[in-house]
């Protein structure tokens, strides 16, 4: 009996418990960085995660940086999103490392792509409703190759903010279903919808018009 117990006091001495990633956790809607002290993850949480996000409204002249730090998986690391509805335009970029509290750097977002791919979607915003009307047609740009339709509700930063979008956006964003530009809880996604992007059917258009001008001449 003593040599029993003897072997399970060694056993127990051999097995080390697992110890989880501990990373930077935090929330600015105003600024490019931010700090906390740092949180334990969760054993399925193997990332720390940083996403950058920069939204610009053109017609106010608004330009706009927030960060998300937080506790994450790889599916998150690493993507650059591009959204354009006309007077607004968005870009993400996310970062991931998988040691102790090492989301601490400041990163940076890279310039948005401005040459059209021949793509182009109905686009509107609204700062302020979860509905927006569709008033013009938007050209993609970049990677933009998607047509999406999402309501967002805010719920940091003060009080909660809804937000409608429509228009141009990269792939990654529909793949996530959002979460790549909105991440964590300081966001709740109402609605996301993702189609192709649309060519302009300029070859139909000229022979409709041409039509037109046949019918005009000859009536």
């Amino acid at each position: 009996m003593r040599a029993v117990l003897t072997g399970l006091c060694i056993l127990s001495a051999l097995i080390v418990p697992g110890t989880s990633l501990s990373c930077q956790e935090c929330t600015d809607l105003q600024h490019n960085n931010c700090t906390s002290a740092p949180k334990q993850c969760q054993s399925s949480q193997t990332h720390c995660v940083s996403i950058l996000r920069q939204t610009v409204l053109s017609a106010g002249g608004s330009n706009m940086m927030s960060i998300i730090k937080s506790c994450g998986t790889k599916k998150d690391c690493d993507m650059t999103t591009s959204t354009n509805a006309g007077n607004f335009q968005m870009i993400t970029i996310s970062r991931c490392c998988n040691t102790d509290n090492c989301n601490t750097p400041q990163i940076n977002i890279p310039a948005k792509e401005i040459k059209s791919n021949g793509l182009y979607c109905m686009s509107c915003y609204s700062g302020s409703s979860h509905t927006c009307d569709k008033k013009e047609n938007t050209t993609c740009v970049g990677g933009e190759d998607r047509c999406i339709q999402y309501d967002v509700t805010v719920t940091a930063g003060g009080p909660e903010t809804k937000i409608a979008v429509h228009g141009c956006a990269t792939k990654n964003l529909c793949d996530t279903q959002g979460r790549a530009a909105y991440y964590g809880s300081s966001f709740e996604m109402k609605s996301f919808q993702c189609s192709s992007g649309t060519r302009p059917q300029l070859g139909l258009f000229l022979s409709a018009l041409t039509g037109l001008l046949f019918m005009k001449l000859f009536s």
